[in-house]
């Protein structure tokens, strides 16, 4: 309101210096008037667009930290899946280090019963 308040008063200005006369006065207030509504419409579409597409990227963003909170619950899941195949593949590692040196010790004991019936 103030930019049309502006205009009617540099067309009065320019008017009264003699810049322009009375018609050309009007044609500039009638035309800087347009002008600013268009510009102010032109504006409001503008910021109307823009808050459209930012309510869109909002949303995208939203999309997008759900799936990745998503994302790391799965690789948390995998991660602990993961650690108790570990924790097994160990246990049964030294269960097998365990067997073998039984293994080795039945062996020592079947070649001592050996020796021990050749002898008799």
């Amino acid at each position: 309101m103030a930019n049309i308040a502006l205009v009617f008063l540099l067309g009065i200005v320019f008017e009264s210096a003699g810049d322009l006369n009375f018609s050309q006065m009007l044609d500039f207030i009638i035309d800087s008037t347009v002008s600013l509504v268009f510009t102010s419409a032109g504006c409001y579409s503008f910021v109307t667009m823009a808050r459209g597409s930012l309510g869109r990227i909002l949303s995208e963003a939203d999309r997008i930290l759900t799936a990745v909170d998503e994302q790391k619950t799965a690789f948390d899941e995998i991660s602990r899946n993961i650690s108790y195949i570990n924790q097994r593949a160990q246990e049964i590692a030294h269960g097998s280090t365990e067997l073998s040196e039984t293994s080795r010790g039945i062996e020592g004991a079947v070649q001592e019963l050996v020796t021990l019936s050749v002898k008799a």
